[in-house]
C-alpha cells in the first residue's frame, strides 16, 4: 500500500514525469491507473489504487472511493460510508456525497465533516462554484442543474459553466456561451473526471476519453480497452 501511495503522489508531483499526463482512469476491474502520453499514443501506469468504486481528479489531486474510505493522491486516508461517492474538487477543497446514507460531507483537516443536506432527487454530480456548490439532480421529468433544465440523461458531469450529458446514442458537451457539441459515443453510463482537461466515458462496450479544452475537443479509445 505504501508503494502505491508513493506512486500516486509522484504522478501528481510537478516535474515527476517526462511525458504529458492525460489523467487517471478507472479500468474494468476497479483499478485506478494514470494515462500518460497523447491521444492515440497513450499508455497506462500500474494500478495506483485497487477496488475503486468512484474516482475524481483535478490537475493537482486525485480522490478515490474504496469500500469504506476516501483516498487522496497525497497519501491521506479517511474513513467514509460504504458505497459509491460523488466527489467535487476545487483546489485543496474536497466534497463528497454518499448516496448510501444520503449525506454530503467536506474533507477538512483529515476528517469528513457533514455539510448541509443535498437537494431532493437523485444527485448525479456536484461542483464547487464561486457562489457555492452546484448540483445536477434527476427528478421526475429529467435532469436539473443550477435551476436549469437539461433534459433526460443517463449520466451528467458539471463543468465550469457547462455540462456533459450522456443521452443514449451520443454525448453532448454544453458550453457556457450556449454552444453545444455532440459526440457519437452510444451507451455511456457514467463519467470519470480524469483531470481538468479530460473526462473518461464508460459504456458497456468500451471506455473513451474526451478532451474538453475549448478548440481542442477530441474523443479517443483509452489504452488497454478493446471496443466490442
Amino acid at each position: 500500500m505504501k508503494a502505491l501511495l508513493f506512486l500516486a503522489a509522484s504522478l501528481f508531483a510537478c516535474g515527476q514525469i517526462d511525458q504529458p499526463r492525460i489523467g487517471v482512469m478507472l479500468d474494468q476491474r476497479g483499478n485506478a491507473r494514470a494515462v500518460i502520453g497523447v491521444a492515440g499514443s497513450a499508455t497506462t501506469s500500474e494500478p495506483i489504487w485497487q477496488g475503486v468504486s468512484s474516482l475524481a481528479c483535478s490537475a493537482q489531486v486525485c480522490v478515490a472511493k474504496v469500500q469504506n474510505a476516501l483516498l487522496l493522491s497525497s497519501g491521506e486516508t479517511v474513513e467514509a460510508p460504504p458505497g459509491q461517492a460523488v466527489v467535487a474538487i476545487e483546489g485543496g477543497t474536497v466534497y463528497a456525497y454518499f448516496a448510501a446514507v444520503g449525506q454530503l460531507m467536506q474533507w477538512r483537516d483529515g476528517q469528513l465533516e457533514p455539510v448541509h443536506d443535498a437537494p431532493d432527487g437523485e444527485l448525479l454530480d456536484l461542483r464547487v462554484a464561486r457562489d457555492g456548490l452546484q448540483y445536477a439532480v434527476r427528478r421526475a421529468g429529467g435532469v436539473w442543474a443550477g435551476g436549469e433544465y437539461l433534459g433526460d440523461a443517463t449520466a451528467v458531469l458539471l463543468l465550469d459553466g457547462g455540462a456533459l450529458l450522456a443521452t443514449g446514442e451520443q454525448v453532448r458537451l454544453l458550453r457556457p456561451d450556449g454552444t453545444e457539441m455532440a459526440f457519437p459515443v452510444p451507451g455511456v453510463a457514467s463519467f470519470v473526471r480524469m483531470s481538468d482537461g479530460y473526462v473518461q466515458m464508460i459504456a458497456p462496450h468500451g471506455m473513451w476519453a474526451l478532451r474538453i479544452e475549448p478548440g481542442h475537443e477530441q474523443v479517443f479509445l483509452l489504452p488497454g480497452v478493446s471496443q466490442e
